[in-house]
């Protein structure tokens, strides 16, 4: 379906929000630069280093939805490409 998106930054972080054709929000979408990993939870970090060390971190972000938020980080080692999904807490959830 159609939707649209506000792009704006908020705290020195780049957000999308979108919303559907009847004005509903339907989740937002936070950029964490990869410089400033130190804005994920350790716990979700570790378990990245620990699990993928010869990935690298290609996006990260945070998505806030009505179904759920969730921290994530696309990443990459020679064409296997993922994302990992953390909670609040940087407990892992899913890639």
């Amino acid at each position: 379906g159609s939707s649209f998106v506000a792009r704006f930054t908020l705290n020195g972080f780049d957000e999308r929000a979108y919303f559907s054709t009847a004005g509903i929000w339907l989740y937002t979408d936070i950029d964490i630069p990869t410089a400033k990993t130190d804005k994920i939870p350790e716990k979700a970090m570790g378990h990245f280093t620990s699990n993928f060390p010869s990935h690298r971190i290609l996006n990260a972000g945070y998505r806030d939805a009505p179904s759920g938020s969730y921290y994530y980080l696309e990443i990459n080692r020679g064409g296997d490409r993922r994302t990992l999904r953390y909670d609040d807490y940087g407990n892992y959830l899913s890639n």
